[in-house]
């Protein structure tokens, strides 16, 4: 390790970052890591001063002292940065008609129908008190009125001293298996919460930003971020401000889908791949200079480039890399490539040592460190093919290189994306050379637009017809049945077996010279990989058991169902917003995280948005075999729309009836009356689809949003069915049902309660609360739990802690 100096510090480094994660403050407190790192420094120097030999024995005990030093270094290190991170200042989660005061530190580019931008607070009014509060939070304005935005986004700068109303809330947690958790995401970025607006005229500036760097730097980015969207169409600006400022917020997320599902979701992220094309146009543009200008320059570009694209951990990894090798050419020296890889990773950690658990990082280091490790060993192997066409040789090296990173970022690909692609050689000898083209053919048409506009749309139209072909080809082989593997629940256990079975089988490979053993080792490698990494996986939704899950989709209902024959039901998909999509965001997530690829019934309790609307990105993503939905309501034009949309996309759809359903050894009982639900009447909560699920001894009723008058009539109709172990609570606890009668008809021994935290309805209510308490009924609230998993073996119900 003599050659690597570099390497020991970067290792001693991130030991100490992750035994600072690990380690909490209260266990060992700040001013003993400052004791016990000044005493090993001392040591060190006493050592040093006494064996100026330096003995082996003296150079062991140096280093080891010195690697303790780093250690407790990267601890320390941790800690101060988690000075930044302050927890959020309010009991509630949710704080309606605030008014925030308070510095922009940093803003967003422009997004449809929002401005997004981070304040550093000095006071908070919420009600009739006021907090003085340091804290960061993310502000989203929020308007359909374009105009109004798009000028109070153009007079904001870094450093106005700002107040906004609006309401502030915990960034969504992880309440669902599988859920991506924001608010730990934003607590990582230093940010305690979020500010909402729906007014774009609640944003008042008070005072004016001074011209400073960061504000010539955003002044930039919104200049190549509007002359980007006024060359190109949408879809194409949209890419193209991926690639070159790093901004992803306008790519869709079904084309985000296909490069994932494809494998080369990694050109979406401005990497290591983009800061070689930008080193290579800059190279070309200073080639007339001499070596040193022409380097010093590239190195200035690349300094500019970095804060263009917004600081990416991958971006400043590749570009320190790019300075390291561009500065050893200068004094005329080699540049080692892993001495340059721990540089960097050692200077990114040093100002955020957060950034080592940030997933742009992970998978950009273990790309470039698994490309540096194994592209020898393959083109050994191509070498000895002795080729004679070089276009094979050199088309092969190409590929060779792509496997080494697929293989070094599988771990983290499976954690974060929960998917491995199976074509993705395939999709990166196209992707790969079409991103290229597109980041240098958009960087020239920006230049060219400053002199000649007309000459830019030309070059623009080429890069308008080359998204159009990528994203095609891309969703093209991202259609079919084999492009990729869903794997949901990948360790970091698993990552780390995985990397050690890999170790052991390069080194191994080598030492076998003919093929029979080499094809043994990759035969066995592969299966100690699939058989390890699969022992700590946990089936949720156990077989030949019966599992009702209450998904915590906020203000609304969503139960989802799996019969003990392994059938699928789900009853209700909660709400879909312009911003905020619970099918998309909730629904899919989780049933991919339980691996389920379809659902066989969905049940429309009844046509509010916080019942069905969800299920539009279901559908949209082939999950619906079949809806059973209330009857067609002539008066309701979303009614009307979405049965359209049922039929674009061939669903077959039923209407409720009085009928029981047979799914493997359960029985589905649907209570609705045809004749009574078509009386114009009755309103849409009460004609709400109202279900009995029996399995053996055990019975779960769900009721929608069913109100008093309609518990009355299923009193009269069905005086003895209705009762039932599990009774979900209607209309989100409200008030207006669960009347005393109807409880102690149905007589549960719990009472689901599916409702918003800290909502606006204040649901459930206080009355209906004391109601089930005085009948001593066991509450399972999604507002309180998150998600409920709930299985019967059809003798008994059991609660399962899903956080385990």
């Amino acid at each position: 390790m003599k050659d690597y100096p570099l390497i020991k510090v970067a290792i001693f480094f991130i030991a100490g970052i992750i035994s600072g994660r690990l380690i909490s403050a209260s266990v060992l407190p700040d001013y003993m890591f400052y004791c016990i790192f000044s005493f090993l420094s001392v040591i060190i120097f006493i050592i040093y001063l006494l064996n100026k030999k330096k003995t082996s024995a003296v150079q062991i005990i140096s280093s080891f002292c010195f690697g303790i030093i780093l250690i407790f270094l990267g601890i320390i290190n941790y800690n101060l940065s988690l000075n930044d991170v302050k927890p959020f200042p309010f009991q509630k989660s949710k704080i309606a008609d605030a008014r925030m005061f308070g510095e922009i530190s940093e803003i967003e580019l422009n997004r449809e129908f929002e401005i997004r931008f981070t304040v550093n607070t000095d006071s908070i009014i919420a009600g009739c008190q006021k907090f003085f509060l340091n804290h960061n939070f993310l502000c989203r304005v929020r308007d359909e009125n374009m105009k109004n935005l798009n000028r109070i986004y153009s007079k904001l700068r870094v450093g106005n001293y700002i107040s906004v109303a609006g309401t502030i809330t915990k960034g969504r947690e992880q309440r669902n298996p599988g859920e991506f958790d924001y608010q730990n995401y934003l607590e990582q970025k230093g940010i305690t919460g979020i500010l909402t607006s729906y007014n774009a005229e609640d944003l008042i500036v008070l005072d004016s930003a001074k011209t400073n760097f960061a504000n010539i730097i955003l002044s930039f980015r919104k200049s190549i971020d509007e002359r980007i969207s006024e060359l190109h169409t949408p879809v194409a600006a949209s890419l193209l401000k991926g690639l070159i400022v790093g901004d992803r917020s306008e790519i869709s997320d079904e084309t985000k889908t296909d490069f994932i599902n494809t494998g080369v979701v990694h050109v979406l992220a401005v990497s290591g791949l983009h800061v070689a094309y930008i080193l290579l146009i800059f190279l070309f543009v200073f080639g007339r200079f001499s070596l040193i200008s022409r380097n010093i320059l590239t190195i200035v570009g690349l300094f500019v480039f970095i804060f263009i694209t917004g600081s990416t951990a991958s971006v400043v990894r590749s570009a320190i890399m790019g300075m390291v090798i561009l500065v050893a050419i200068i004094t005329n020296r080699s540049a080692n490539i892993y001495n340059s890889l721990a540089f960097s990773a050692t200077i990114i950690l040093f100002f955020n040592p957060g950034d080592l658990f940030d997933p742009g990082l992970q998978l950009s280091f273990a790309a470039v460190i698994s490309i540096v490790a194994l592209a020898p060993f393959f083109k050994r192997r191509i070498d000895s093919l002795n080729l004679k066409k070089n276009w094979i040789r050199k088309l092969l090296l190409f590929c060779t290189v792509s496997l080494a990173a697929q293989i070094g970022t599988i771990p983290f690909t499976l954690i974060y994306f929960r998917k491995l692609s199976l074509i993705s050689l395939l999709a990166n000898i196209v992707v790969i050379p079409f991103t290229g083209a597109m980041i240098s053919l958009g960087i020239l048409t920006l230049f060219l637009s400053v002199i000649w506009f007309k000459g830019a749309l030309i070059f623009a139209a080429v890069n308008n017809l080359s998204t159009y072909l990528l994203y095609e080809i891309n969703h093209r082989l991202s259609a079919f049945s084999f492009s990729h593997l869903s794997i949901t629940q990948f360790s970091l256990l698993d990552a780390f077996i995985f990397y050690s079975i890999i170790l052991l089988f390069f080194f191994y490979y080598e030492r076998f010279q003919s093929i029979k053993p080499k094809i043994i080792l990759f035969i066995l490698s592969s299966v100690l990989i699939i058989f390890l990494t699969s022992l700590d996986d946990k089936n949720w939704l156990t077989e030949n058991k019966l599992s009702i899950c209450a998904i915590d989709i906020g203000q609304g209902d969503s139960f989802l169902i799996k019969f003990p024959n392994g059938q699928t039901a789900l009853i209700d998909a909660g709400e879909a917003t312009w911003y905020f999509d619970n099918g998309k965001r909730i629904i899919i997530p989780l049933l991919q995280f339980m691996d389920i690829n379809k659902i066989d019934a969905a049940f429309i309790s009844h046509m509010d948005t916080d019942h069905y609307s969800g299920f539009v990105s279901l559908i949209q993503n082939g999950l619906i075999r079949k809806i059973f939905k209330p009857t067609l309501s002539a008066e309701n034009g979303a009614d009307k729309r979405f049965e359209e949309f049922l039929k674009e996309n061939k669903i077959p759809f039923e209407y409720y009836k009085k009928e029981k359903l047979q799914i493997g050894n359960c029985s589905l009982y649907i209570l609705n009356d045809e004749a009574a639900d078509s009386n114009s009447s009755i309103s849409m909560n009460d004609r709400s689809g109202v279900m009995k699920l029996v399995y053996g001894n055990t019975s779960f009723l769900f009721t929608g949003d069913a109100g008093i008058k309609r518990e009355k009539l299923l009193m009269e109709d069905y005086p003895n069915f209705i009762h039932s172990n599990v009774l979900k609570l209607a209309h989100h606890g409200s008030k207006t049902s669960s009347s005393e009668k109807f409880i102690k008809a149905v007589n549960p021994d719990y009472a689901i309660i599916s409702a918003g935290q800290n909502n606006k309805f204040n649901h459930p209510s206080p009355i209906i609360l004391e109601r089930l308490n005085s009948a001593s009924i066991k509450q399972l609230r999604t507002d309180i739990s998150g998600f409920i998993l709930m299985q019967s073996d059809g003798n008994s119900i059991k609660i399962l802690e899903w956080r385990e």
